[in-house]
């Protein structure tokens, strides 16, 4: 019954990546993140909070990111694990 389950989501999670391959084949390359923001600024967006710290250099902003994301899979980890051995 599990497995249905996370073939449903797999499945469903892979048809939101078909479709946005699909439909937006060229937010995938080249700079497209700059002419979101860029777009966002023109139409006088204005930033609600300021950041607290600026990193110094672009590899340490890269470092947090992959820092911040390894945290978040382990504490997803753990709970699906945490469910897991609960339901045995």
């Amino acid at each position: 019954m599990n497995s249905k389950r996370y073939l449903i989501l797999i499945a469903f999670i892979a048809c939101i990546f078909a479709v946005y391959l699909i439909l937006l084949p060229n937010m995938l390359f080249g700079d497209a993140g700059e002419r979101v923001t860029q777009a966002l600024y023109d139409t006088g967006v204005e930033a609600r909070f300021s950041p607290v710290w600026e990193p110094p250099g672009r590899e340490i902003a890269i470092l947090l990111f992959a820092l911040q994301a390894t945290v978040g899979v382990i504490i997803v980890g753990y709970f699906i694990g945490y469910e897991k051995r609960k339901r045995e």
